[in-house]
């Protein structure tokens, strides 16, 4: 059965941000993308304040003072933080934008693959590829931009709130073609990543939410954290190797960087293996974000406040 959300939303937010994302679908892909990001730019001073009164900045600098502690100079999550603020309100408008089959030919040109043969080159006796990757820059384009490689993609997707935005965006990425596994919405969502695997699939999963009730325990920046166990589930049941990538912006352009299969040998002992599996995937994420602070999504306490 499919699950249901008990969370409610703002009735006002649930009537206005449907209609602004349907909005935006229809008008975005017209725009050529430096009218976007102008716009963009000219909306972010707009809205720079407004976040520093609302206490969304601080919420930021917190975040990003308690990962990095006294590895930054003093003020410097100051910066990281608007810089964050910048990037993903550009990621939602690029986003809009590229969401269309009118625009596949210019996500080609603006979005470069690095190491995608790693990809074919990990897929071995018919098996597929395990796939982790964080809410860390365009994340949602770099999907994109795979969905038109002979990778065989599906993706591990939890649908939007409210449900009337979260079914139209559902229905608009299934409408160009993305093969999505919604994972608010069917029963053990992990099978179904396992047989798309074991049937030679590129299975991809957002691995960086804190998992403050079901997930284990391992080191993140340092503290604890709590992450799932699915990547790591899949990858023992089928034998498939887990692969970080992510997607950097590079001199105003994009870049996918698909990086080397996670090394790793089973133990046996399947909790321990999951626990190893899982902190591995973790330390490819905290690499990443350390080398590009202002593309992770610093809005949330990722950790097990002790």
């Amino acid at each position: 059965m499919p699950k249901k959300s008990k969370r409610k939303m703002n009735p006002i937010l649930e009537y206005i941000l449907p209609r602004f994302a349907l909005f935006m679908v229809h008008t975005l892909p017209y725009l050529p993308l430096p009218v976007v990001r102008f716009f963009v730019k000219c909306l972010f001073l707009l809205l720079y304040p407004i976040a520093a009164v609302t206490g969304l900045l601080k919420r930021y600098e917190k975040n990003i003072d308690k990962a990095f502690r006294e590895e930054i100079r003093p003020g410097e999550s100051k910066g990281i933080a608007r810089r964050t603020l910048y990037n993903w309100l550009m990621n939602t408008f690029e986003i809009f934008h590229f969401y269309s089959r009118r625009r596949y030919k210019d996500i080609v040109n603006w979005v470069d693959v690095e190491g995608l043969e790693k990809i074919n080159h990990a897929k071995k006796d018919g098996m597929g590829v395990v796939g982790v990757t964080a809410h860390f820059g365009n994340f949602p384009l770099m999907v994109i931009r795979l969905s038109l490689e002979d990778v065989d993609l599906s993706v591990l997707f939890k649908e939007l709130r409210p449900p009337s935005l979260g079914s139209l965006m559902t229905e608009y990425m299934q409408k160009i073609n993305l093969n999505l596994i919604v994972t608010n919405l069917v029963d053990k969502p992990s099978q179904q990543a396992t047989r798309n695997v074991e049937n030679s699939g590129f299975v991809l999963f957002v691995a960086d939410e804190f998992k403050r009730k079901t997930g284990v325990e391992i080191d993140f920046f340092g503290r604890p954290t709590r992450q799932a166990l699915g990547p790591a589930v899949v990858s023992l049941k089928t034998g498939a190797p887990v692969t970080p990538l992510f997607i950097i912006r590079e001199r105003g352009r994009f870049k996918v960087i698909i990086e080397d299969p996670i090394e790793f040998e089973p133990t046996g002992d399947t909790e321990k293996d999951l626990v190893t599996i899982t902190q591995k995937r973790m330390d490819v994420i905290e690499k990443f974000i350390r080398r590009y602070p202002d593309e992770w999504l610093w809005v949330h306490s990722r950790w097990i406040d002790k």
